[in-house]
């Protein structure tokens, strides 16, 4: 791409280096996160090529501490989903940023360039009920050695004998491999790879469920951790449930919640919560879909993969339910189908998620503090972190469903294209709050903490530093 008059002036950083290759196009996207500033110029805007394809960056202007020194006070963080409307590739695609300057002209700067590849071409899967194969994707870092071996026994114990164990160690020490490898043993269902460096649970699952058959040689997935202990029938439950009807795309079961020794903490999963499934909008901003209770189509992981590249990764399960609400339905079972073991290990638990106090007080409370004397500078600091750490990220998959399942329903669509907007728009956010409520689902504070973001981060673009202290106006533009 040809640099533009300025770009000499113009510099950048990466949070991550861009990926060697990628599938670009059709919902695939390139997530991108750093910093550009111009040595003598403010930045007014900013655009993320890919390609031929250009797009505005929807989140431009965000605070760096930590690069201030070396970007200066006109630097400016940016975090960027470039979603190119149509399949690259494959071939090299080149990847830049263009700046738009306050004297009207324009600067633009090469970022790198990547492999564009294709997706695997789909086929159908083959053989249902019993005659069903199944992936199991287990994803393990240096487990503990009397849970893992319950779990490889219950899992060697289903009732549903056609199932091929795929178990990722995420780089466990030695020890904990020869651990695995034993457990293992010479089982040739359970297919063992060790991954050479650390990937992260998010990307471990996703590196395990590559390795999935394609179709027509597995018909459906299941999730696997590597410290629960599965019911017999477990895979059987899930299968009869998914086939019920052509549009489901996945099936997840309750689970009961025990300790380490098995004593019963709690019959049901759902004991601080609703179980909403129903509406992929509200399923964004809060997954009550755990992977291990999880079975869906083999045809699913077409869309789900490549998993997002977020501002914050985010959960597998989540991500692998919101895309199955996204092309059809969801299917639960109301039984407990496996023991959900709590050791203090856990990567996030069974927590009380219901909030301790009535859900109008929060509301009161965004009120009082857009009028409390004093509360914007500390409103301004904690709307920049949430955006960064959760709406960024809900509205950035939004966006990506959008892109990946383009026949979705008009409801479908109507709701993804609400949550990929709570991100920049007030309004958005304000509906996607006002509709939770109305249909009771608990989102775990997520709608209101986007119109808070809204609020304050609007609030001080809009005043432009107008009457702000000069702590206010420091933090906001970096000067005083």
């Amino acid at each position: 791409m040809a640099m533009n008059q300025g770009s000499s002036q113009l510099s950048f950083g990466l949070d991550r280096p861009l990926p060697a290759a990628a599938i670009l196009g059709d919902g695939r996207a390139l997530n991108l996160s750093g910093w550009c500033a111009h040595a003598s110029q403010r930045i007014m805007s900013l655009e993320v090529g890919v390609g031929a394809h250009w797009e505005a960056v929807r989140q431009w202007g965000v605070r760096r501490i930590d690069l201030a020194p070396r970007a200066g006070s006109l630097g400016r963080g940016f975090y960027a989903v470039a979603l190119p409307p149509v399949l690259l590739g494959p071939g090299r695609v080149e990847v830049a940023l263009r700046a738009q300057l306050e004297d009207g002209s324009s600067a633009e700067v090469a970022l790198g360039s990547l492999r564009a590849a294709v997706p695997a071409e789909l086929k159908p899967s083959r053989g249902r009920g019993n005659a069903a194969q199944v992936a199991i994707c287990m994803a393990v870092f240096e487990p503990m050695p009397a849970l893992f071996k319950r779990q490889v026994a219950s899992i060697r114990a289903q009732t549903h004998g056609r199932w091929t164990c795929y178990v990722q160690d995420d780089a466990s020490r030695p020890a904990h491999r020869a651990l695995i490898r034993r457990v293992l043993g010479s089982d040739r269902r359970f297919k063992l790879l060790h991954n050479r460096r650390n990937l992260g649970f998010y990307e471990n699952f996703e590196a395990c469920l590559r390795r999935v058959p394609p179709a027509p040689d597995c018909a459906y997935v299941a999730l696997a951790d590597q410290d629960d202990d599965w019911r017999p029938h477990k895979l059987a439950a899930l299968i009869a449930a998914l086939e019920r009807g052509p549009m489901n795309q996945l099936a997840y079961s309750d689970m009961r919640v025990t300790g380490a020794q098995r004593q019963v903490m709690h019959q049901s999963y759902y004991t601080y919560r609703r179980n909403s499934y129903g509406h992929v909008g509200d399923l964004l901003l809060a997954n009550t879909v755990a992977g291990a209770a999880s079975l869906f189509r083999r045809e699913l992981l077409q869309q789900a993969l490549p998993f997002p590249r977020a501002v914050d990764a985010g959960y597998h399960d989540h991500w692998i339910a919101c895309a199955a609400q996204a092309a059809g339905d969801l299917v639960f079972v109301d039984e407990p189908l496996y023991d959900y073991v709590q050791h203090g290990r856990n990567i996030i638990g069974h927590t009380p998620f219901q909030p301790q106090r009535p859900r109008w007080r929060g509301d009161l409370a965004l009120l009082r503090d857009l009028i409390k004397p004093g509360a914007w500078t500390v409103n301004f600091r904690w709307a920049e972190r949430r955006m960064e750490e959760s709406v960024l990220k809900t509205a950035g998959w939004a966006r990506i469903l959008l892109g990946r399942f383009p026949h979705a329903s008009a409801d479908k669509r109507a709701q993804l294209e609400r949550v990929a907007a709570i991100d920049r728009s007030m309004v958005a956010a304000f509906a996607q709050l006002l509709g939770g409520r109305l249909r009771r689902v608990d989102d775990l504070g997520m709608a209101r903490a986007a119109l808070r973001c809204q609020l304050f981060l609007g609030l001080g673009r809009a005043t432009a530093g107008f009457g702000l202290r000069n702590s206010e106006k420091q933090f906001l533009y970096g000067e005083a």
